[in-house]
């Protein structure tokens, strides 16, 4: 076998291992919100760019390089967080077939930080 046919094998088992994953992946769920873009007012309201920018105390959190750059400072911050929690099932899992909902719709997390 040369050099040649031996490339081509690997390119062939390659594509069709590419395409087995491809098949055997499920669709991805997410919800929006379970991994804070920022914290503090100052980080939130740049949606993920106060990690390159010191915002205060509650943005070290993302960043804690930037404490040389934020001084001696304390914050605190209360953020809600109302995530929908509901889903329906047909058939697949332990689950039986239905719609369910949870009790808890509105969350209260609170945040705070000292640089020193």
């Amino acid at each position: 076998m040369t050099i040649r046919n031996t490339r081509r094998a690997d390119i062939a088992r390659a594509a069709g291992l590419c395409c087995t994953l491809g098949i055997l992946a499920g669709p991805a769920s997410a919800t929006n919100g379970y991994i804070a873009n920022g914290y503090g007012g100052g980080s939130k309201g740049m949606a993920g760019a106060g990690v390159a920018v010191p915002t205060g105390v509650l943005g070290l959190a993302r960043n804690p390089a930037m404490g040389l750059k934020v001084g001696n400072q304390a914050g605190f911050c209360l953020t809600t967080f109302a995530p929908d929690r509901g889903f329906e099932t047909s058939g697949t899992g332990p689950l039986a077939n239905g719609s369910y909902d949870s009790r808890n719709s509105v969350f209260v997390i609170p945040c705070g930080g000292a640089n020193f």
